[in-house]
């Protein structure tokens, strides 16, 4: 065993130009690969059990666990053999190593995404621009409450883990390695932002500002992985960030989304600050969220040694 510190792996001598490159090509390949898995996993159990005649509630319960379950596991693999391959890390060593106190980093990160968009919720209920209507899914029964909720569940642990073994563990890191951590924290916050432009109500917003506007909480989540120095700090920020903005205080008063198992809203704001169907993220209030949470992020890394050592292998 050698006595390494924890952030270590995140702030290593500059490597040589090509070598970003290389992480760049990795990284493309890895985002198809991701996707083919997902599309895969995403038809692949609902066509079995459809063809099986299994109930809608089988579908939902077993098909959905299975598709985000293989996902998520997929993901974290490919991710992981990337970083091992081109960066010459191993993933449960340094980006997910659980050091004294990595519970207290997750823990960390799931507050203070509930707290920004909590803040969020009582100042707009506050100021009229969105109004409470009741509960999206009053009067049904509890199964169907229940299932609702784990389809959200699942969904946004698909999200805040995958993008974050995706784009901070592996890309961020390996860029960092690299070209430094200004280059790869600005580098990775790109296809970042990018990639969201696939996802509904993207379009509602030009795709220019739209990338501008996403790259910040790429930023945001980059600066939390780098004050922490694993992803449990910015996977907690990021799972409970997407959860009560779409899933329980429905800040974007989406009436129909397959796993809102919250408050029904009525949004009345300015679209300037409320944001587009997408996400505050468009508007000022994104703005104000990631505010809060990176004041939030430099307060809990600032109050701890954030490069505290622990014991590690010495294959790192």
């Amino acid at each position: 065993m050698l006595k390494l510190n924890k952030t270590s792996f995140l702030y290593p001598p500059a490597k040589d130009f090509g070598m970003g490159w290389c992480v760049i090509a990795g990284f493309v390949v890895l985002f198809v690969a991701v996707w083919l898995v997902t599309v895969a996993f995403g038809v692949g159990p609902n066509m079995l059990l459809r063809a099986l005649n299994a109930s809608d509630a089988v579908r939902a319960w077993v098909g959905w666990t299975v598709a985000r379950g293989g996902m998520l596991v997929s993901t974290f693999w490919l991710s992981a053999w990337m970083l091992k391959k081109i960066v010459g890390l191993q993933a449960e060593e340094t980006i997910l190593a659980r050091y004294p106190g990595w519970h207290a980093d997750l823990l960390a990160g799931l507050l203070l995404g509930t707290l920004a968009m909590g803040a969020l919720f009582v100042f707009e209920t506050q100021m009229g621009w969105l109004v409470v209507e009741g509960w999206r899914l009053s009067g049904q029964p509890l199964a169907f409450w229940l299932r609702t909720a784990w389809l959200a569940f699942l969904s946004n642990l698909l999200a805040a883990v995958g993008e974050e073994v995706m784009f901070r563990g592996y890309f961020q890191t390996g860029l960092q390695r690299a070209w430094g951590t200004l280059a790869a924290l600005l580098v990775m916050s790109i296809p970042f932002g990018a990639a969201h432009l696939l996802v509904s109500g993207a379009s509602e917003t030009h795709w220019a500002l739209f990338i501008v506007l996403l790259t910040l909480p790429g930023i945001m989540l980059g600066i939390a992985y780098l004050r922490s120095g694993t992803l449990w700090l910015p996977m907690g920020i990021h799972f409970t960030w997407n959860l009560f903005q779409t899933d329980l205080l429905n800040l974007t008063a989406d009436p129909s989304g397959e796993t809102l198992f919250g408050l029904a809203t009525r949004q009345t704001g300015p679209a300037w600050f409320v944001g587009t169907s997408y996400g505050i993220e468009t508007g000022v209030a994104g703005l104000v969220g990631l505010g809060i949470t990176l004041l939030g992020v430099w307060l809990w890394t600032g109050r701890k040694n954030t490069r505290q050592e622990y014991s590690a292998p010495s294959s790192i």
